[in-house]
């Protein structure tokens, strides 16, 4: 909803999001690539938690000219909201969905044998159903090469899987399919000091190399996130997938202070309840933090049912005006308790930044955040619910 039709003191907690932000960010992760270099906006898990439509509307405005979903039921959601670009299945293909990739026109990943024979298997079972000689529109794919990250994807290491070139040829030979990708994934991109990455990259060129000797040629060539497009702007290649910095995030503090990223979401509360505890008096499901001295207790409306994430339980902090504040007690499902002694002068009803940055500057780092309930920010994204209204500010 925008910001102009709510009243934002009529609500408990909300989540504010900014398209100033989302373009800036996309504008800084590929300013120092060729301008030939494409962009491919992951809008996978609901854009990390930000709503799919809307972040894949914007960061086609912002120059992104292909979307990538871990899910055919994500993409459909895209296509029923009649954005036409082209979207990028990240998984495997599973038997049975050929209809919806012809129908939706999308784009599919083959990562091993069985994906390639499953897809040739339903592709002339749907031809031979409904008495067709071929595809109006061959549908599009990528070839996905697993260079160490050792999840999905056609093994190629020091040595390359004997099952890469018979199945992507079978695939190649077929024309109602058009083989236009092939990509891989780092998996320490955001740690450069780290040799890994260019040994990945050597297995991947690897790959294409070995296939192309069979003439079989990429029109798209893609391994890098957006951390690897800064610190390896020399591998980006085709198309690079813009992920978690393009909400304004990232593990790499070198990268967030480089491209002066800009958060997307910031979550906010507001104090629904200030009162005072004496010393030795408990604090909260379980009796798990007891008060060392008088305490300024503040409680708000926001709780793991709302996405904040537990394990800040007697460990994260928020903040409030600028200032920091611990938050004590266990995290309840819709309100967490806050020691305010630091703040006497804290009212009910005053904004409370979980993350994010407020309208006055105030920065409240994520990465930081998820780093005091042990785990990462991607994580903390995705868990903000349904009931955290998302309000847009620009």
């Amino acid at each position: 909803m925008n910001i102009d039709s709510i009243d934002l003191k009529t609500l408990r907690s909300w989540c504010e999001l900014s398209r100033v932000a989302l373009s800036h960010n996309i504008k800084q992760i590929s300013g120092n690539l060729p301008a030939s270099t494409g962009k491919m906006a992951v809008v996978k898990a609901d854009a990390y938690g930000h709503g799919a439509i809307w972040v894949a509307e914007q960061a086609l405005a912002a120059g992104c000219t292909y979307l990538a979903v871990a899910t055919i039921e994500e993409a459909i959601i895209l296509r029923q909201a009649e954005i036409t670009a082209p979207i990028l299945i990240l998984s495997p293909y599973h038997a049975g969905l050929i209809e919806i990739l012809i129908k939706h026109k999308l784009t599919q990943t083959i990562s091993s044998e069985y994906d390639a024979a499953a897809l040739l298997n339903d592709l002339e079972t749907y031809l031979k159903t409904n008495n067709l000689t071929g595809l109006v529109d061959p549908i599009k794919i990528h070839i996905k090469i697993d260079t160490g990250m050792n999840r999905i994807g056609f093994q190629v290491k020091e040595n390359i899987s004997s099952e890469l070139v018979p199945s992507v040829i079978k695939l190649a030979e077929n024309g109602n399919l058009d083989l236009e990708g092939i990509f891989t994934h780092f998996a320490v991109a955001d740690e450069p000091q780290k040799d890994f990455t260019q040994i990945q990259f050597e297995h991947f060129c690897k790959a294409i190399d070995k296939l192309k000797t069979k003439n079989v040629i990429f029109k798209i060539k893609h391994c890098s996130n957006s951390v690897a497009a800064i610190f390896f702007p020399e591998v980006a290649l085709d198309y690079i997938r813009i992920g978690i910095a393009m909400y304004g995030w990232c593990p790499n503090s070198e990268i967030k202070e480089k491209l002066q990223l800009k958060p997307v979401m910031s979550f906010f509360s507001r104090i629904s309840g200030v009162h005072s505890v004496s010393v030795n008096e408990t604090v909260g499901y379980g009796q798990t933090y007891t008060a060392q001295r008088q305490t300024l207790i503040g409680t708000i409306e926001t709780g793991y049912a709302d996405g904040l994430n537990r394990h800040l339980s007697n460990t994260g902090t928020v903040l409030i005006k600028g200032t920091s504040v611990p938050i004590i007690g266990r995290v309840c499902m819709d309100r967490t308790m806050l020691d305010l002694t630091s703040l006497p002068k804290t009212r009910i009803g005053d904004k409370v930044l979980i993350f994010g940055q407020d309208k006055h500057g105030h920065y409240r780092d994520l990465d930081d955040l998820a780093e005091q309930a042990g785990t990462i920010s991607y994580e903390i994204l995705c868990g903000i619910t349904r009931r955290i209204p998302k309000i847009f500010i620009d």
